[in-house]
């Protein structure tokens, strides 16, 4: 059954009732989004849609995703192509490849905590997945307070401002692929 969801006053979809759950385990879609279900008129939060079945909580979702944040979508070929265009647009860097992944980073520097993000597909799926890496200097100067990778989500006082501008220039992307954005 196809099923809308929104977040933040904008609707995305229509997305398959199994992509829901997925999204919903892998942290793509919270507990608190709003659903509706093609024919229903009410919308109403996932986790009143899915009371007897087992999604994580928003605690377990960030403690999973504390060193990366992951989207996973249905790949089409331009997927990929949309994926590595904005990713040369938005000043990313090819920084490895293999046959079925890539991995861009953001920022240099010995003070700069750079955006790293990398694609694979697999299973007829592109998974996306985006962090700061904190380089030694820069958790020395922080006295270790800083971990070496953390993911992009809002919350905690943890380098705020690389993860927001991350996670704004990660949201273009969602957006333009029509996919959930990352809270």
């Amino acid at each position: 059954m196809q099923m809308y969801v929104s977040r933040n006053n904008q609707q995305l979809g229509p997305f398959e009732e199994a992509k829901v759950l997925e999204m919903l385990g892998n942290g793509g879609l919270l507990r608190t989004d709003l659903a509706i279900r093609q024919g229903e008129q009410q919308w109403q939060p996932l986790a009143g849609m899915y009371q007897g079945v087992a999604v994580p909580n928003p605690a377990t979702q960030a403690a999973q995703s504390a060193s990366k944040t992951r989207t996973t979508i249905r790949l089409s070929s331009n997927h990929l192509q949309a994926v590595e265009s904005w990713a040369t647009a938005n000043d990313f860097r090819q920084k490895s490849a293999a046959e079925n992944e890539k991995t861009y980073q953001r920022g240099y520097g010995l003070l700069v905590g750079p955006t790293m993000l990398r694609i694979k597909s697999e299973n007829h799926e592109l998974v996306l997945e985006v962090w700061i890496r904190m380089n030694l200097f820069v958790r020395l100067l922080s006295l270790f307070i800083l971990p070496a990778e953390m993911g992009i989500e809002s919350g905690g006082i943890k380098s705020v401002l690389p993860r927001t501008l991350a996670r704004n220039l990660f949201n273009q992307l969602l957006t333009q692929l029509g996919q959930p954005l990352i809270g």
